[in-house]
């Protein structure tokens, strides 16, 4: 991705996941994907079942809040995002 692309990216992924939202389905490319995954590797990223469009999206079930060990754990996206600039 250009470095447009992932500013894009990161922009709507900071909308997506504002005010408490830790669960989205968000249509992306599997290049978004694979972005997404290698961003927040703990999140749990599943391929919602549907057709792709001509622009190669499809829906994706993403959620940023974990029960690990019966202790919720949060992925802060902003934090995330100060250390990757």
């Amino acid at each position: 991705m250009t470095p447009n692309e992932v500013e894009r990216l990161e922009n709507f992924l900071t909308e997506s996941f504002r005010e408490g939202i830790y669960f989205r389905e968000l249509r992306l490319s599997y290049e978004e994907m694979e972005y997404i995954k290698k961003k927040y590797p703990k999140a749990n990223v599943k391929k919602c079942v549907t057709t792709e469009n001509s622009d190669e999206k499809v829906w994706w079930e993403i959620n940023l809040l974990l029960s690990i060990n019966n202790q919720k754990e949060f992925i802060d996206i902003e934090k995330s995002q100060a250390t990757a600039v």
